[in-house]
């Protein structure tokens, strides 16, 4: 996982990293030990949050069941988006690298 691989530079900026789903916690909890991730992958199985945020992406597993599109937020502490990246399809995703340069241009 890419993130994972560039989570010493997030923590060096005092950035908290999470992943969000709409899978059980029980799945995420899986999926978060095989992937060796430092962050938490928490779980928006009623969509609430991804409602909020406009990723729902309606039928897109396999037609029969809705997720979340690919999405990456950055989040002051108090709540206030800097910066957002909703994909249009779940496989493209910003490199890591684009993410740190942009919390080092909107960081004090």
């Amino acid at each position: 996982m890419e993130l994972q691989a560039q989570f010493e530079e997030f923590k060096k900026r005092d950035v908290q990293l999470l992943s969000v789903t709409i899978e059980a916690p029980d799945r995420n909890k899986l999926m978060r030990k095989a992937a060796g991730t430092q962050f938490e992958i928490l779980s928006d199985e009623a969509g609430k949050l991804i409602d909020h945020f406009g990723m729902r992406h309606v039928k897109g597993k396999r037609g029969q069941s809705d997720l979340a599109q690919s999405s990456s937020f950055l989040l002051d502490q108090n709540g206030r988006v800097l910066w957002q990246r909703v994909a249009e399809n779940y496989r493209v995703r910003p490199r890591p690298e684009e993410i740190l340069k942009v919390i080092d241009e909107v960081k004090p």
